[in-house]
């Protein structure tokens, strides 16, 4: 796909102790496995500064793909916010190239189909970027919810918003981003697309997250108003137009 602007797809992962129950070693190899073109995807982390487990797997870096491209970053965020996380991944990352899709993946993720990559970036660039791209969990969602997402810089920055919204520590960031591109007629679900989400509920992770969702709940009236204000800026921006033919 290398005559279409969008050509690379970075998966943003926060992990936290998550290298020795195999799931974020699962959740790296699935998706290069089943990249069309390995070129086509890269990685950025976000791992605790006191999670040895991971540390140690990047310094070994055994059992990955040869062709594994990431940028792992460390962070301190306390109290966890899902939310801090991906802007975190999106301000900081090393891939910042306007051509490089984000996206908001979990490491109990695993992606299942060949030619996901060939697919969310055709999308991409049938839509000229003003779009959000979900695939089929695999689990509960299917095409109700976007609990894996793909879109650009391109909307993210025309929407005046950062990436996430740091009101929702831990839930609700994907119910945002769903109302948000079913208000703008732009979120395309890819039914035929698989990356399973196996749900790592009740564990260390899961628990040391669920300690501060109160703060998610009690911001659930503010969701429907911050939506709007995003839909009305990327209307104001001229981002609603037909899409261009490349």
């Amino acid at each position: 796909m290398s005559d279409k602007f969008y050509n690379k797809i970075n998966i943003f992962c926060p992990t936290y102790k998550r290298i020795l129950n195999g799931r974020f070693i699962k959740m790296i190899t699935s998706a290069m496995l089943t990249a069309d073109d390995p070129k086509q995807v890269c990685f950025t982390f976000l791992i605790n500064d006191d999670d040895e487990e991971s540390h140690n797997f990047f310094k070994t870096q055994e059992i990955i793909p040869s062709e594994f491209l990431y940028h792992a970053i460390v962070t301190n965020i306390f109290p966890p916010s899902l939310s801090k996380f991906y802007n975190t991944m999106y301000e900081k990352t090393n891939f910042q190239e306007p051509s490089t899709l984000v996206s908001m993946i979990g490491d109990d993720m695993v992606f299942k189909t060949k030619g996901w990559d060939d697919a969310i970036l055709r999308k991409a660039n049938e839509m000229d970027g003003v779009c959000g791209i979900y695939c089929d969990d695999d689990y509960c969602q299917h095409g109700n919810l976007c609990v894996n997402l793909f879109t650009t810089r391109k909307l993210i920055e025309a929407t005046g918003k950062k990436f996430m919204c740091e009101m929702f520590p831990v839930d609700f960031i994907d119910t945002l981003w769903m109302k948000f591109l079913q208000r703008i007629r732009r979120a395309y679900y890819l039914d035929w697309v698989k990356i399973k989400h196996e749900h790592a509920c009740h564990t260390q992770v899961w628990n040391r997250l669920r300690n501060f969702y109160h703060e998610s709940h009690a911001n659930i009236p503010k969701l429907e108003p911050y939506v709007m204000e995003m839909v009305k800026s990327v209307i104001e921006k001229g981002l609603l137009q037909p899409p261009v033919k490349r």
